[in-house]
């Protein structure tokens, strides 16, 4: 999920939405493929869902429209008492998700009550689930929600146990986005210092997991705080920062945000032609990526320029194309806003009954959403336009609403006056605070590069004699084809040499496992004798590497496809099992791995095969089991499986030796364990840290 924007560019606030950032053209392809195939409901439902976030720039309807297809099969499969659990919490996920993003709809479009009641449904829904990201996230958005409705107290409660659970799982992005709504929360209540504290808290983890889109955003909301202070100058200096890093990641929705900023200082300080050219800039490049609220809001940042020059005609040309925009998508607080722009402009021209009509339709619009600013300024334009043309009781009528919208409005202003008065001094002395952590920190960078600059100028100069060197060594060789003969007899002899050290590693191995057959004949235990006999198809394990890397001259690695049809025969036949008698499904994938990663994954799949043979198959007709390592991405996926009648959970809380070796050589090659039942059990392993050969 995107993280809140703030600033007065409101249509980038990215408000609860489950989104992803994707290459938008080809992204819409696959998921029409999807949801036109036969594929999986939860694979369906789950690309309505994601096209849904896709396209609600474009069309707030779109959205809607796409989660209603998204609920529809998710409630319809629920009603399917044969679903799995895991089938169930699926479906439940896509619900509560599909509920979320409607209720965002409603909310776009003024009705506040019924969004909360989706969003409430949203959340008791994942709930009944263990999805703990989801949760976090849900709770966020409910937070966000009551802000709205200016239940500040239950918006603060959901955004901190939101915090608590992103916490606990590690999430340091959703743990980053907590922080920083916590300080749009604090900033909107007139704390202004702890708004900046969550805010540079936020800024911290996100630079420290390079989350360089948040970085922006984040800079960009520091900037408009600092300048509601009155701090232009570092106001500015934040957006550019936020704009620099938007260029370098090549985020347009970010440049846009940081040119609307920057034109919006140009515009406050009196500089037309320089807020002009950012506004231009941000109405180009947010209809180049089809950004329609974007488009909407440059227009009329461009109408209030013109306005401000009294260039009436190119004001209204600006605020009417803003309008058709804002109602195609259902912007309403927008569409209030062009309607008294464009009827504001109507009334300088002395087009009464024309501004007439368009403030009664701000009136109403206004009055719908429940939006006191709106109504005020729509019942100012309406009482003015109804006294010139000399209709006194409705005029009357519009003044005493104007008035009644304009005390409520004080009051509320009053009481924010207030808070901002009390906590002036804590801000002074918070800003002076950082401040100094402010120099402490150009301080330290500073020694920081000089320090780097030594580390690069040793290291040209290590450079430059490795080139020196190799120079000379390239020489030497050119000069003496002897010498390059005699390396290449010592390369040969060293190959030789290695092939024998595999071979007595082996023969040494063979000699272990021996001794292991021998103290297995004299004992009598049968757990004892069952342990010894484990350890010898682990000692078989590691053996046969080794005999691979002799037998192939091939020293550098180990050829995985070959290597596991081997140990899973040679385990097959320890376990005196005939090979008709069990389907045996193997998928190596070709791949090629050095012996430090190849041994681990050797053993592990040893004690996975030993424990299916062991356990699984008593009460199986037609064992069958399925061992498989693949590429997926950036890392290795090992998957052991069988349709025996063994139990995760148990498997999982074992405490037995073969367990604990798993996890323990799992984490010798940076993977993670996971464990399910789907038709017997299924040992997954995320492996990040390995080397192809």
């Amino acid at each position: 999920m995107k993280i809140f924007l703030i600033g007065c560019f409101s249509f980038l606030y990215l408000l609860p939405l489950y989104s992803i950032t994707i290459e938008k053209d080809k992204r819409l392809d696959s998921l029409n493929a999807i949801i036109h195939s036969d594929k999986h409901d939860t694979t369906i439902s789950n690309a309505y869902l994601e096209l849904s976030e896709i396209l609600v720039g474009e069309n707030i309807d779109i959205l809607k429209f796409l989660c209603e297809k998204s609920k529809a099969i998710a409630e319809k499969n629920l009603k399917n008492n044969q679903l799995t659990l895991k089938e169930k919490t699926s479906f439940k996920i896509i619900l509560s998700k599909s509920l979320g993003n409607i209720g965002y709809y409603y909310g776009e479009v003024g009705d506040i009550k019924k969004q909360e009641q989706l969003y409430l449904e949203s959340l008791k829904l994942i709930k009944e689930t263990e999805s703990k990201i989801d949760i976090a996230a849900t709770l966020n958005n409910v937070g966000y929600l009551y802000g709205q409705l200016g239940n500040i107290e239950k918006q603060k409660q959901y955004y901190i146990e939101s915090l608590q659970i992103k916490k606990e799982i590690g999430d340091k992005d959703g743990t980053a986005l907590s922080l920083y709504n916590l300080g749009l929360l604090y900033f909107n209540q007139g704390d202004v210092p702890s708004a900046i504290d969550y805010l540079y808290k936020a800024l911290k983890i996100q630079e420290s997991i390079n989350k360089k889109e948040d970085i922006a955003s984040t800079l960009n909301s520091l900037g408009y705080i600092y300048g509601q202070q009155g701090e232009i100058e570092k106001q500015k200096e934040l957006y550019l920062k936020g704009l620099a890093i938007s260029e370098e990641i090549d985020d347009k929705q970010g440049i846009v945000l940081s040119y609307n900023n920057l034109g919006a200082i140009y515009k406050n300080q009196g500089d037309n032609k320089k807020a002009l050219e950012y506004f231009d800039a941000c109405l180009k490049l947010s209809q180049e990526i089809k950004l329609l609220r974007g488009v909407s809001n440059s227009l009329n940042n461009i109408g209030n320029i013109y306005e401000a020059q009294n260039n009436l005609n190119a004001a209204l040309k600006n605020y009417q194309e803003s309008l058709i925009v804002r109602e195609n998508i259902n912007d309403n607080p927008g569409i209030i806003n062009s309607l008294l722009s464009i009827g504001g402009i109507l009334h300088k021209q002395g087009k009464t009954l024309e501004a007439n009509t368009y403030s009664k339709k701000a009136l109403i619009i206004a009055k719908e959403i429940g939006f006191p600013d709106e109504i005020k300024l729509s019942a100012n334009l309406l009482q003015k336009t109804y006294k010139e043309m000399g209709n006194y009781k409705d005029g009357w009528e519009a003044y005493e609403l104007f008035i009644s919208m304009k005390d409520s409005m004080n009051n509320i202003e009053t009481q924010k006056a207030s808070i901002e008065q009390n906590l002036k001094y804590e801000f002074d002395k918070k800003n002076a605070l950082s401040q100094l952590e402010h120099e402490k920190e150009l301080y330290l960078k500073e020694v920081e590069k000089k320090k780097q600059n030594i580390i690069i100028w040793a290291g040209a100069l290590v450079l430059i004699l490795i080139l020196g060197f190799s120079a000379f060594i390239v020489h030497r060789l050119k000069l003496s084809n002897k010498q390059k003969l005699l390396i290449e007899q010592k390369n040969k002899e060293n190959e030789l040499l290695l092939g024998e050290i595999h071979h007595r590693v082996k023969n040494n191995l063979q000699v272990i496992s021996s001794l292991l057959s021998l103290q297995e004949r004299s004992i009598d235990d049968v757990a004892t004798k069952s342990a010894i006999a484990e350890g010898k198809e682990r000692v078989k394990s590691m053996g046969l590497i080794h005999k691979m890397l002799y037998q192939n001259d091939n020293y550098s690695g180990v050829e995985m496809d070959n290597y596991g049809k081997e140990l899973i025969k040679g385990l097959i036949d320890s376990f005196g099992i005939k090979e008709t008698d069990i389907d045996v499904n193997l998928n190596f994938s070709q791949l090629k791995l050095d012996v430090d990663t190849a041994i681990p994954i050797g053993l592990i799949i040893n004690e996975l095969v030993i424990n299916s043979f062991k356990y699984a198959f008593e009460k199986t007709s037609s064992p069958s089991i399925k061992v498989s390592l693949i590429k997926q991405s950036e890392n290795l996926i090992l998957e052991v499986s069988d349709n025996g009648s063994g139990k995760a959970d148990e498997l999982e809380n074992s405490k037995s030796f073969g367990m604990k070796l798993i996890k323990s050589l799992s984490r010798q090659i940076g993977g993670t364990v996971s464990i399910n039942n789907i038709s017997g059990i299924c040992v997954r392993i995320n492996i990040s840290d390995y080397k192809l050969i």
